[in-house]
């Protein structure tokens, strides 16, 4: 019998960690997982779509503020914004948390850059370029003035 991880090393071993406690006798036995980890690491995923403020992106993300996270955002995020993770890891007030934004950005919106936005996006979904999407992101947040991360 494997008898389990006190604390989690990694977001790969998320949620309850502990260890299987065990009393057998040849009438009897007694099994039951105890919880033993101090911080629990929580893997979740967020929608964005819609949201246009931190305090937005904020009041879809639930936390104990004792566990860790790897949030990842997802959905369709207004390339008109930008959300520092950062900024984002340390409003959660998490004893640890890592942010990754996979948010991609709305081509609808896109009117926003102009004539080069739109010759820009053509360009990429013509190309052969393997990850269009994050090419397109990353485009559109240097159009923007967001710089190249």
């Amino acid at each position: 019998c494997y008898c389990g991880i006190p604390e989690g090393r990694s977001f790969d071993e998320t949620g309850d960690c502990g260890y299987i406690y065990a009393e057998i006798s040849p009438q009897e036995s007694e099994i039951k997982f105890i919880p033993a980890a101090k911080r629990i690491n929580r893997a979740i995923n967020v929608d964005i779509t819609g949201c246009n403020t931190y305090d937005d992106v904020l009041s879809k993300i639930h936390i104990n503020k004792n566990n860790l996270y790897k949030i990842t955002l997802s959905g369709i995020q207004n390339p008109n914004i930008q959300f520092d993770s950062k900024v984002l890891e340390e409003l959660t007030e998490a004893f640890y948390c890592k942010i990754v934004n996979l948010a991609k950005p709305s081509l609808k919106d896109s009117d926003n850059f102009g004539l080069i936005g739109k010759y820009f996006i053509e360009y990429i979904e013509c190309s052969d370029i393997i990850d269009k999407d994050t090419a397109i992101k990353i485009g559109l947040e240097a159009l923007s003035g967001g710089g190249l991360h």
